[in-house]
């Protein structure tokens, strides 16, 4: 079956990627291949991309609410999802935000850890 990877957070889109980050959360009528650039080819031909942000929640903690999830709110991009991170996908994620994002926080918690692992440009 394998474990999930928890991921959630938010990260202040740049400018020049608001218009299409929202549409793919609003409307889901792009993907991540379409607003990233080809040096980030490595994580949107990944199966498992777009389960960033819209990964069903298979594994969360209690306290982690995921009714409203993903938002995007004027140029902040709020998300939780979880994924079974085989390829690495979250790690390439990672790698593309200096390339979309102004900042970021974001938490992951693997299935079996005890504690999360935190990721900010800060």
């Amino acid at each position: 079956m394998g474990m999930y990877t928890g991921l959630r957070g938010k990260v202040e889109i740049k400018d020049e990627f608001v218009a299409a980050v929202t549409d793919f959360i609003n409307n889901n009528t792009t993907s991540w291949s379409d607003i990233l650039p080809e040096s980030c080819e490595e994580f949107y031909s990944d199966p498992r991309a777009n389960f960033i942000p819209f990964g069903c929640v298979n594994y969360m903690p209690d306290d982690w609410n995921y009714e409203s999830y993903p938002t995007m709110e004027g140029k902040v991009l709020s998300f939780e999802c979880s994924l079974k991170n085989y390829n690495n996908t979250i790690q390439s994620f990672l790698n593309c935000l200096d390339i979309i994002a102004d900042s970021w926080k974001l938490e992951e918690l693997y299935e079996e850890a005890d504690e999360s692992i935190l990721h900010s440009n800060d």
